[in-house]
């Protein structure tokens, strides 16, 4: 069903997902192989559970850290 005027719909080949852009914004996101659909209301969902830090660079700014410290001290 079309989402209304100015919408824009791209399809990347090899990843089954149809983008639907209004202006520079997604808002949806549509698997063509199953059908499922993705709705800004997800996409906030989705923002609100990956607030969490992630260990990996949490680890990277660490080493940074300490290796800045080595490289200050003569």
């Amino acid at each position: 069903m079309p989402l209304g005027p100015g919408v824009r719909y791209r399809y990347k080949k090899g990843t089954n997902t149809r983008l639907a852009f209004q202006g520079n914004k997604v808002i949806e996101a549509k698997n063509m192989k199953t059908g499922a659909t993705h709705t800004p209301s997800e996409f906030a969902a989705d923002e609100e559970t990956n607030d969490a830090p992630d260990p990996a660079e949490e680890k990277a700014e660490a080493q940074k850290a300490h290796f800045r410290g080595i490289s200050r001290r003569k």
